[in-house]
């Protein structure tokens, strides 16, 4: 891990402030702060438990609030009754609204009828047979699953403010909500069903108690320490070795990366090549989208929100996303002050311009 802490996206920092004459110290976190999938089946609640850390953290369940041209809006936990609030919320789609969740519901359960025999993980099954089956028995996720979410909604007749509150978690995810396949954006829907939670002492803790894990099962973990190159057999025989930004050369079989594709091609590449099945799969990946955060700890009370609050504007101004981690965790700042975290999508186009 190149950073001095693990987690990479899912680490907490401190900030230092002043005030009457004092230094408060705010806990800030690098990115995550709504973990989906903490629930019976879910990924990350048996990833938890197969690693006997169901007791390890504690969480606290973030609710959703949604400011737009129709005002705001506070997400009822549940999805019956967010179901019912945003058909409320725009009667004269109730009827089509209230199909077009039932349906995505039932998506959402075919995409995890996998998920047993996966560690928890949604996805395809592994054999041919297997397949076939499973689109005889799940022929609704199939018949979706590839086309994109809007088509989805607008095949149910769903439009306008009503769609764009269902796309607004698309930012989880991408910064283009036109690119969401259904099976990228039902599970976002699991917000609403299940709810996302927050760890208390931050996203940090997750990733320390992940750390703590590999410790105690006799893994190293070496912090400080960058990857400049994998190194692959010339003749094909995979990898060989991982050679670190200091010089120091680890000779291995396998390389388990938790970066992303194009860092993944950039690194064999440094170390002598790509193999030519991979490169064929990365032909045409670009990066993604950019975030411009701003993390501030705020003298005074809290304000009443929910922790999260999603700010659709008009005009084409991008979403902003302010949460509020001290609603929940008072652990994130001092008495008397609470935290507000704002995030922002950029797109490529407009990030290529922030870096070189």
């Amino acid at each position: 891990e190149q950073h001095d802490k693990p987690g990479g996206f899912c680490h907490c920092w401190e900030g230092v402030g002043s005030m009457d004459g004092e230094l408060p110290r705010f806990r800030f976190d690098a990115g995550v702060h709504d973990v989906s999938g903490y629930f019976p089946g879910g990924t990350v609640h048996t990833l938890l438990e197969r690693l006997g850390l169901s007791d390890a953290l504690i969480w606290r369940r973030m609710d959703h609030a949604f400011v737009d041209d129709g005002g705001r809006w506070d997400v009822p936990r549940g999805w019956d009754a967010f179901v019912d609030a945003l058909a409320t919320r725009h009667p004269g789609q109730a009827p089509a609204l209230r199909q077009a969740l039932a349906e995505a519901r039932t998506i959402f359960e075919d995409l995890y009828a996998t998920a047993t025999d996966r560690g928890g993980v949604p996805g395809q099954p592994a054999s041919v047979e297997a397949l076939k089956a499973y689109a005889r028995e799940h022929p609704l996720a199939v018949r979706w699953m590839t086309r994109p979410f809007t088509e989805f909604l607008a095949h149910h007749g769903v439009e306008g403010a009503a769609a764009r509150t269902l796309v607004s978690l698309a930012g989880y995810v991408t910064h283009d909500a036109a690119a969401l396949t259904v099976n990228q954006a039902v599970p976002l829907l699991g917000y609403f069903l299940h709810g996302g939670h927050y760890p208390l002492g931050g996203s940090g803790a997750l990733s320390q108690a992940l750390a703590d894990v590999l410790a105690f099962d006799g893994g190293e973990l070496h912090l400080g320490r960058a990857v400049a190159a994998i190194e692959t057999d010339p003749a094909g025989g995979g990898v060989q070795a991982v050679r670190l930004a200091d010089g120091r050369r680890i000779r291995c079989r396998a390389v388990v990366m938790n970066g992303d594709a194009l860092s993944a091609r950039d690194l064999l590449r440094a170390g002598g090549a790509v193999p030519a099945a991979l490169e064929a799969q990365l032909e045409g990946l670009a990066p993604a989208a950019s975030m411009f955060s701003v993390h501030l700890g705020v003298r005074g009370q809290a304000p009443a929100l929910p922790a999260i609050v999603h700010l659709h504007h008009a005009h084409g101004v991008a979403p902003l996303e302010v949460v509020l981690p001290s609603t929940v965790d008072t652990g994130a700042s001092p008495p008397g002050t609470f935290t507000v975290e704002l995030m922002q999508l950029l797109s490529p186009e407009e990030a290529a311009t922030w870096f070189e």
